[in-house]
């Protein structure tokens, strides 16, 4: 096994990495079902009308899944819309990380789980 190298902060070294087995991948010969489908209805084209003909008469008993796939197939998904009128009372306030720092501590909100990572900038990262 590989030992794996770190730095004083936790973080890999170059050329070290925390899967050296690398990404297992798909199996050997496997394919995907959306291939396989298509390579199915390809080579059966009479398939394809039975699939729609059970999808029509599942939705005719009333079976909800069916109505609603026909539907999301004919007119596309519903989009959820929320219409906002009228002023909404959200305040932003930009500040340097810094005095965010500050404020938060001083408030008694104890020390954030952050630091910051330059001088002169408004940049912080989470400590793990």
């Amino acid at each position: 096994m590989t030992e794996i190298m770190r730095d004083e902060k936790g973080h890999f070294l170059p050329g070290s990495t925390g899967n050296p087995g690398g990404l297992g991948g798909r199996p050997i010969g496997s394919v995907s079902l959306v291939k396989r489908l298509r390579e199915h209805f390809y080579d059966n084209p009479n398939d394809i009308e039975m699939v729609n003909k059970t999808l029509i008469n599942m939705a005719k008993t009333r079976e909800l899944g069916a109505i609603r796939e026909l539907f999301d197939r004919i007119d596309g998904k519903a989009i959820e819309r929320h219409k906002i009128e009228g002023e909404l009372p959200i305040k932003l306030i930009f500040m340097p990380a810094s005095e965010l720092l500050e404020t938060h501590y001083n408030q008694n909100l104890g020390t954030p789980n952050v630091e910051l990572i330059g001088e002169g900038t408004d940049a912080v990262q989470g400590q793990e």
